[in-house]
């Protein structure tokens, strides 16, 4: 049997997305968890590492942030491991941008830093500005104002090499 007949991905996140937008942010979260055993009773790690990466949204929306980090983190190094790079783009954005509602600069420079690389990785000029912006904020506020004005720039369409300031 395929696994993508028996393991309907796709039809399940569809209906969380489909619940959130309805408010029913309970019904979606339940709905997560529910798919996320049933990924991991099937050693499907790509799929739980997605999974968990939705769940940490979702918390963060919520305003449960420790929960939310836990899920992201978990969904980061599980991604990482699988090299589902557009999994550690999307975890490890969101958790920049809760590293830095808290205050933690260094923890949010370094998920910055690992979802631009990831989203590069990707090739995904679309999501790119957002990637570059998140990580130009947390520079900026981190008193590295070149840096953070390089940062921008790329993210506005200029290619500039900022490969001085990460390697």
């Amino acid at each position: 049997e395929h696994p993508e007949v028996s393991f309907p991905m796709l039809a399940h996140t569809g209906r969380a997305t489909a619940l959130v937008r309805l408010n029913r942010e309970a019904e979606a979260e339940a709905a997560l968890k529910q798919i996320l055993e049933r990924a991991r009773g099937t050693n499907r790690i790509d799929y739980e590492a997605d999974l968990l990466a939705r769940l940490g949204i979702l918390e963060a929306q919520a305003n449960r942030t420790q929960t939310a980090i836990g899920h992201l983190e978990e969904a980061v190094a599980l991604a990482r491991r699988t090299q589902v790079y557009r999994t550690v783009a999307t975890a490890a954005l969101q958790l920049a941008k809760l590293y830095a509602v808290a205050g933690d600069k260094e923890r949010a420079r370094t998920s910055a830093v690992e979802a631009l690389d990831a989203i590069r990785s990707v090739g995904d000029r679309f999501a790119m500005p957002e990637h570059l912006s998140v990580l130009a904020g947390i520079e900026s506020q981190a008193g590295h104002l070149q840096r953070a004005h390089v940062l921008y720039e790329e993210a506005t369409g200029r290619r500039i090499d900022i490969g001085r300031f990460y390697s």
